[in-house]
């Protein structure tokens, strides 16, 4: 690849490569012109640029968000205990955002009785199916009871074309790969079998930033092969509706309602409006994530399940507090006190992890489930040889990380170059294995910013890329 240097920007060539992925690379040669004769005055403040062979890693399965319990369960209450299960629209997140995530389930229980019992179970990147290998699920078998309630949040994650995941959407009940089984068997008849009452949600909308909600934006997906095995695409939320009406269980509506308040907000102010529903990763409005929640959106959706409840047949609405209303966003949206922006200063001193030969380093950096992953030796590998360096992301059987619209982490074999040069890189690449997975990807980028051995989910800078997209679409 040869690429002219962006005014201003330092700028890095990488190989990049996701979750559970194993590729060696002979790297040909990257050199460097000699400075051009129409290089801009202003590329002398950049202090560097960086050439690199990388690996990126990705997934949402391994962003672990665990949400446990606000109050522990008394077995003498007179209060029921409500739970949560879910995926990251539900759970518990800890960020250093601008404005970090919040699932609807930590704001549920501003909506209750301050005696009822929040007990929220979601964690991230979980589907129906993946949910119940979890301690959070045997604590949720262990401890519901007679009188509690569970709401059940998945929808999201059950699309995804994986193995580990994927659920059917045209399924019937009694499929053993459906949707409508992995819910009913494993969270609706668990919680009536302890006599406890079940409230289904279909999944909140992802954020469309043309304000038009069809298809994936409502959980509404097409038929994939890959690896030879064909995942079915369907209505996520339609389905949901059936399951509720064929069991006459409660189901909370999200999707319409979610639908409904970003199309309001879309009609009267625009796209940032639905912006601030968001989580924001950095200050400026275009590191919003379109998935996740901040604490303003959060708190809406919040409201109106409870305000849905209070409306409903459902005995929950026994314990909604009277005269609720909206959130107010002046009062609520109040960016995360410990954001620091990211001042970015160019490495110069080499991982002490990799060991990598001049002018090559070495790194792993971003959102990669914790600091230890980049430390424990079985999460990542980058390994020199004579001719050739070998990146690994994950393993054959575990996810690590993710790379995504608003956050990523990577993995890395790069070299730093100055910003008023043009340069080639020539590699070959074999790939040993690689995760059917839409979050996976390898390839070339060029990228203004690289940190040494972070674990960091706001670690975010400008980049292109070139490499192969939707590669669980595309395996077969």
């Amino acid at each position: 690849m040869q690429k002219k240097v962006f005014k201003k920007f330092t700028v890095f060539v990488l190989i990049i490569i996701s979750t559970v992925m194993l590729f060696s690379f002979i790297v040909m040669g990257c050199d460097l012109a000699p400075d051009s004769d129409d290089s801009d005055d202003d590329n002398n403040n950049s202090s560097s640029v960086i050439s690199s062979v990388a690996s990126s890693i990705s997934s949402e399965t391994s962003s672990v968000d665990s949400s446990t319990s606000s109050e522990s369960a008394s077995s003498t209450s007179t209060y029921p205990t409500v739970f949560l299960v879910g995926d990251s629209t539900v759970c518990t997140f800890n960020d250093a955002y601008y404005y970090p995530r919040y699932g609807y389930g930590t704001k549920i229980g501003n909506y209750l009785d301050a005696n009822v019992i929040i007990n929220n179970l979601a964690l991230s990147g979980r589907s129906s199916k993946s949910f119940i290998i979890e301690a959070n699920y045997t604590a949720l078998t262990s401890s519901i009871k007679s009188g509690d309630y569970l709401i059940i949040g998945f929808g999201h994650n059950d699309e995804k074309a994986e193995v580990e995941r994927y659920t059917d959407p045209t399924g019937t009940i009694t499929d053993a790969t459906s949707f409508k089984y992995y819910l009913y068997n494993y969270y609706v008849k668990i919680d009536q079998d302890a006599g406890a009452i079940p409230i289904l949600c279909t999944p909140v909308v992802r954020r469309s930033t043309s304000g038009t909600y069809t298809g994936a934006n409502i959980h509404i997906t097409e038929t994939v092969v890959s690896g030879g095995v064909t995942y079915n695409g369907g209505d996520y939320a339609q389905c949901i509706r059936d399951l509720g009406t064929d069991l006459g269980v409660t189901v909370i509506d999200n999707t319409n309602l979610t639908k409904t308040l970003n199309e309001s907000l879309f009609a009267s102010s625009g796209a940032a409006a639905t912006a601030d529903l968001h989580a924001w990763v950095s200050n400026n409005v275009s590191s919003v994530d379109d998935t996740h929640l901040n604490i303003y959106g959060a708190s809406y959706v919040a409201y109106l399940m409870a305000d849905a409840v209070n409306s409903s047949a459902c005995t929950l609405k026994n314990y909604v507090l009277a005269g609720i209303t909206a959130p107010d966003k002046a009062t609520t949206l109040i960016p995360n006190p410990d954001y620091v922006p990211i001042v970015y200063n160019p490495p110069t001193v080499k991982s002490t992890i990799w060991t990598t030969t001049d002018p090559w380093w070495g790194t792993v950096f971003g959102d990669c489930g914790g600091q230890t992953k980049i430390t424990d030796g079985i999460s990542f590998a980058i390994t020199e040889g004579a001719t050739n360096v070998t990146l690994r992301s994950g393993t054959e059987t575990g996810a690590v990380g993710k790379i995504a619209g608003t956050t990523d982490c990577i993995a890395m074999y790069f070299q730093q170059i100055p910003a008023d040069k043009d340069f080639t890189l020539t590699a070959t690449a074999t790939v040993n294995f690689i995760a059917s997975n839409n979050q996976v990807s390898f390839g070339l980028m060029l990228r203004d910013a690289a940190w040494i051995d972070i674990y960091d989910p706001s670690l975010v800078s400008n980049y292109v890329a070139a490499g192969p997209l939707k590669i669980a679409s595309t395996l077969v």
